[in-house]
Order: structure tokens, then C-alpha cells, then sequence
């Protein structure tokens, strides 16, 4: 670069001083500003399900976030033309039964959070979206972390929505969902290593089959499931980003009918195991 710039200055030595200032200014001014694209906006809070009718129909991208809260949100068919969004959080609802609006959405860069749905009962509206997490830009409001969060969602039963789901960064949270009796829809994940692998207080949980695509964790909290019979959903968890686990988190407590836990044998090293 320095040789290219070495020649145009010895074609410019010719000219007049005037001349001369005006190109070299040219050369290294700075480009302008470009406008982002018509579908591309900003942030959006939906609080009503006038504001979701209404929602913008040229917005296919949104840099930002994306939350969707309100007791009288039951439709999201206005927002089925989107395709992507920094984070999306649907959250305090108590008419939404599932998000089938939202069938056009294929990635989340940040995170995805589900909290305190009251009828929320599946997560249909998601089969499009093949990545969450891993790309932190910072202004999307994942107060959780990274990655994917299930909270609180007391009528949702399972994770079919998230059949596509192949990527994952960040944080796995699965907690507090009464009527959740299935994880399978997280059967298309791959090679996922996790920052916080959580799985607490889901009544009638019996297993976590559908996480066979996990391979590590620097976390694990699988405790207070009181249906939980075995954890053989995680027999590839293998790794963890370090064999020290001073300050980390390794629990699996209270799960009353869980007789053992053969499928964390290759986590915890235990015999017959090495350390990655």
C-alpha cells in the first residue's frame, strides 16, 4: 500500500499547488455515509395489538430489538414479512397462544426470550429460525445474556417451534414452565457448546432428549424437576472450556426420580473418561 501510495504522490508532483491539495483531499477524504435500506428500521416495542397491526410492512430487518409484550396481544399475522432482528423478547402476555406471525424470522443475533407467557402453549410461528446468539452488538436488550431464554410460561408444553434451530450461542435457560413435558424441538442443534446450561423447576419434565446436539458447557444447573427420570439427552456433553471448575457451576439437585445420571458420565470425567 505504502509503494501505491509512494506512485500516485510522483504522478501528483507535476501539478499545480492547488491543484495538487484538491486531489490529495480527494484521495483521502472519507467516504460518505451510506443510508441503511428502505426495509432495514430500528428498534420496536409492542405494547398493543393496535400497534402490532400496524407494524411497518417494509421492515424485513430490524437492527435492534424486537419486544412484544402486552395483555392484549393474540395476533402477530402483521409481522410475518420479517426475517431477522438483534433480539426478540416476547414477554408479560397473557392472550398469545403461539407466534405463528413470526414465520418468516430466520435469524436472531443476540438472544430469544420467552417470559411469563400465560397462554403461550407452543412456540409455532419459529420452524424458520436456524441461528440465535453469538454476534453481541450491543443496544438489543438481552438482559440475560446471550442465546436462548424459556421462563415462566406456564400453559407451553413444547419446543416444536425450534425444529430448524442448528446454532446456538450463548445461554441455554429452561425454567420455571409448568406444562413443559418436552424438549425435542431442540433436536437440530449441532456441535453447540454453551455458556449456562439451565434446566430447573419444569414439573412434569421427564427428560431432556432433544439436546444431543449440546457437546459442552462452562455451566450446569439441573436441579427442582420433580419428573426428571434421566438426563441421557446430554450424553455428547462433553467439553467445558476449562478443567477448572473454581467459581463455576456444576449442580444437578433435587430432581426426585432422577435414579441416575449415566448420560453426564462423559461431562463429569468420570471413570472410563478423559478430560478433552
Amino acid at each position: 500500500m505504502v509503494r501505491q501510495l509512494s506512485r500516485r504522490l510522483s504522478l501528483l508532483s507535476g501539478m499545480q499547488p492547488l491543484a495538487f491539495v484538491i486531489v490529495v483531499l480527494m484521495m483521502f477524504a472519507s467516504p460518505s455515509p451510506i443510508a441503511a435500506p428502505d426495509n432495514v428500521c430500528d428498534s420496536v416495542q409492542l405494547t398493543t395489538q393496535a400497534q402490532v397491526n400496524a407494524f411497518d410492512q417494509a421492515c424485513v430487518i430490524i437492527d435492534g430489538y424486537l419486544n412484544i409484550t402486552g395483555d392484549d396481544i393474540n395476533d402477530l399475522t402483521s409481522l410475518n414479512q420479517l426475517q431477522s432482528v438483534d433480539s426478540l423478547r416476547v414477554y408479560l402476555t397473557s392472550k398469545l397462544k403461539n407466534l405463528s406471525g413470526l414465520s418468516g424470522l430466520t435469524t436472531i443475533n443476540q438472544c430469544a426470550f420467552f417470559q411469563e407467557n400465560t397462554n403461550l402453549s407452543s412456540l409455532t410461528g419459529l420452524e424458520s429460525v436456524v441461528s440465535i446468539g453469538g454476534e453481541f452488538l450491543g443496544g438489543a436488550s438481552c438482559t440475560l445474556g446471550l442465546g436462548l431464554h424459556i421462563n415462566w410460561n406456564d400453559g407451553l408444553t413444547d419446543l416444536d417451534g425450534f425444529k430448524s434451530l442448528s446454532t446456538l450461542a450463548g445461554s441455554l435457560q429452561i425454567f420455571n414452565n409448568n406444562d413443559l413435558r418436552d424438549i425435542r424441538g431442540l433436536g437440530a442443534l449441532r456441535n453447540v457448546v454453551v455458556a449456562d446450561l439451565e434446566i430447573r423447576d419444569n414439573e412434569i419434565l421427564p427428560n431432556v432428549n432433544g439436546l444431543e446436539g449440546l457437546v459442552g458447557a462452562d455451566t450446569l444447573d439441573i436441579a427442582h424437576n420433580p419428573r426428571l427420570l434421566h438426563v441421557d439427552g446430554l450424553k455428547n456433553l462433553t467439553f467445558r472450556r476449562s478443567t477448572n471448575t473454581a467459581g463455576r457451576r456444576f449442580f444437578v439437585t433435587d430432581n426426585r426420580l432422577l435414579s441416575g445420571c449415566e448420560g453426564l458420565a462423559p461431562f463429569f470425567y468420570w471413570p472410563g473418561w478423559e478430560p478433552v
